[in-house]
């Protein structure tokens, strides 16, 4: 190490070579001083690559061997509680108790589902099958299932389509997990008597799918955080429901697989907005390499 003037040390790296007379008598010795300032700390962020890499596999194989281990535990509770729901049929406060059971274990099974999920999604094991979807009435057709979910919390759920129908080419299923997820956190984040909404829009080759709430809101310190996985900016939910963490990255995953772009808008006390854009198919027509858009950007954030 050398000192700067300041008194700060340099690592340098020292090459030193004997320098001889004419006939080879050792006179004294040459040598350069080359600060390696920039080559160790490429040589750290190397390292931390690897050691981050690593940990990455070691978790993902770790939540995909236990992901597997709990599914017969839980399907087995399951079944069990099916049974002695009808052996219990009439007994109302022990049918309260499996009830309070079927509901914790329900959340298991959707932690365990997308944990399982997430893994497959990232070594490339799930298999999309892309078709031309008309956006409109694939949201319908999922939001029959969650208007009895806001029903029930005393929400309101409502869809505005886009006047004309709106295609992309998408796999239909996992599309329509994207749409399930937004609108199942929207539910979760939003009071008894809140409002959540759907909407389609399409402007300049894009279609927009808009899912806003009147809910809690997510604060501007949480908004670069909430696509991380596990990561939970709020345990504030209705119904004191839980989750992994997960729901929003596997949004953030197959909408990129589609060459989409994920949107947030938020603020504290006044709800939140999400936004997923994808190329639009005209109708009629197959999607050509035009209809492609270039590398998906990082995920836009901002506060409304």
């Amino acid at each position: 190490m050398v000192n700067r003037p300041v008194g700060l040390p340099i690592p340098v790296e020292i090459h030193m070579q004997a320098v001889h007379d004419e006939v080879g008598r050792e006179m004294f010795f040459a040598g350069t001083l080359a600060d390696i300032t920039e080559k160790l700390e490429q040589e750290k962020q190397a390292t931390e690559l690897v050691l981050k890499a690593r940990t990455v596999e070691a978790l993902k194989g770790f939540l995909n061997g236990v992901s597997h281990d709990l599914r017969t535990p839980l399907s087995t509770v399951i079944t069990t509680c099916y049974l002695l729901r009808r052996r219990l049929e009439g007994n109302t406060a022990l049918l309260g108790y499996i009830n309070r059971l079927e509901e914790q274990v329900n959340i298991l099974i959707r932690s365990v589902e997308d944990m399982l999920e997430m893994s497959h999604l990232d070594e490339d094991m799930v298999e999309f099958a892309f078709i031309k979807v008309n956006v409109n009435t694939l949201i319908r057709d999922v939001m029959v299932g969650l208007k009895t979910v806001a029903y029930g919390h005393h929400q309101n759920l409502n869809f505005e389509p886009f006047s004309q129908p709106l295609f992309v080419m998408a796999d239909q299923l996992m599309l329509g997990k994207v749409v399930r997820n937004l609108v199942q956190n929207a539910l979760y984040y939003t009071p008894s008597g809140g409002t959540i909404t759907v909407q389609t829009t399409q402007s300049e080759g894009w279609i927009t799918i808009t899912v806003k709430d009147t809910g809690i809101g997510i604060a501007s310190a949480d908004l670069s955080q909430i696509f991380d996985r596990f990561y939970k900016a709020d345990k504030a939910r209705t119904g004191g429901t839980t989750g992994t963490g997960l729901g929003l990255p596997i949004v953030k995953k197959i909408v990129e697989i589609h060459n989409g772009i994920v949107e947030v808008s938020s603020e504290v006390g006044r709800g939140s907005s999400f936004k997923v854009r994808l190329p639009m198919v005209e109708d009629g027509s197959k999607k050509s390499e035009s209809d492609t858009p270039p590398a998906t950007p990082d995920v836009a954030i901002s506060a409304l």
